[in-house]
């Protein structure tokens, strides 16, 4: 194919470069040469980048061609452009109101002798122990029943199951074993292509731990079961039932997989 139409702008020292640049059917295009097609752009080349002068030692050099005229007007109205354009205190304005000590957050950088750097408050979880914390793990452990808090590693578990004044315990429990048949890369869940089967009294299970547990709210999900024939629903609907029977008032919510519907 002709590349005679590329050459067209181009002077002597261009062409020559180009051409030493050409590798087989690639044509490698310098800076060099996308500076003289489009003029307008500023040549801001380092010294290796500029072209090489073919002149004769001692030969006056030509007068500039219009198109070299052009880049060095376009060099001139950049510098004119940057000269009078914003300067860095633009970005950096402050709005003239004092930061209040809670928008402060960031610890102070300078190490005190003989003391440690420490991370903020609002970024430390205290250790979940006693209280209402400790009975459901027991219990979830004694019924043998699993809980997406634990499984998934989750930093809030103390919130969640110790409550406060104004919020009751709340807890996430887990059926159809620990094992998913999925490998989602951000979950911390065990996955196997073949779990083990599920436990036909883990509905009977987990509905008398809920009734023990003093929490008036209680999350119900799963592991995805691709290897069953129904993904695991019918399993699903008889822990919900058992947890209605024993405890009509309380509030559950199911958090299904996707059945593979």
């Amino acid at each position: 194919t002709s590349l005679s139409h590329l050459w067209t702008p181009l002077n002597g020292p261009y062409l020559t470069r180009c051409m030493a640049s050409n590798m087989g059917s690639t044509i490698c295009l310098r800076p060099t040469l996308l500076v003289r097609i489009n003029p307008s752009f500023p040549r801001l080349l380092r010294p290796s980048l500029m072209p090489i002068s073919t002149s004769p030692p001692g030969r006056p050099k030509d007068s500039g061609s219009p198109s070299e005229d052009a880049a060095s007007g376009g060099l001139e109205e950049f510098k004119k452009r940057i000269k009078l354009g914003p300067n860095l205190g633009e970005f950096v304005k402050a709005s003239g109101q004092p930061l209040p000590p809670s928008a402060m957050c960031s610890p102070s950088l300078k190490r005190v002798p003989g003391e440690h750097l420490r991370l903020p408050e609002w970024l430390k979880r205290d250790i979940p122990c006693g209280g209402n914390y400790t009975k459901l793990a027991k219990d979830l452990r004694g019924l043998k029943l699993h809980t997406v808090c634990e499984e998934a590693r989750c930093p809030n578990i103390g919130e969640c199951w110790t409550g406060g004044k104004e919020t009751v315990p709340t807890a996430t429990i887990m059926i159809m074993g620990d094992t998913c048949t999925r490998g989602c890369r951000f979950c911390s869940v065990k996955t196997s292509l073949k779990p083990p089967p599920l436990d036909p009294e883990e509905p009977v299970r987990t509905a008398t731990a809920v009734g023990q547990w003093n929490v008036g709210y209680i999350v119900i999900t799963s592991v995805d079961r691709d290897d069953l024939a129904d993904g695991g629903a019918a399993h699903f609907a008889e822990t919900v039932k058992q947890i209605r029977v024993r405890a009509p008032s309380m509030l559950v919510e199911c958090l299904l997989p996707d059945f593979r519907g």
